[in-house]
């Protein structure tokens, strides 16, 4: 996938307050972490699927 596509997804789901991002220093992305909210949503969305 396209680093401009990943910035954008990210950037996307950090606003909807989905995930964290922890950045290194010179304000690169580090670690993504799926937020509790990002865990209910997911888990509503397989509920849905099952």
């Amino acid at each position: 996938m396209p680093e401009q596509d990943l910035a954008a997804a990210r950037t996307y789901l950090a606003g909807e307050g989905l995930v964290t991002v922890d950045r290194e220093p010179g304000n690169t992305p580090a670690v993504i972490t799926l937020t509790h909210e990002g865990v209910r949503r997911l888990e509503a969305e397989e509920e849905e699927t099952a």
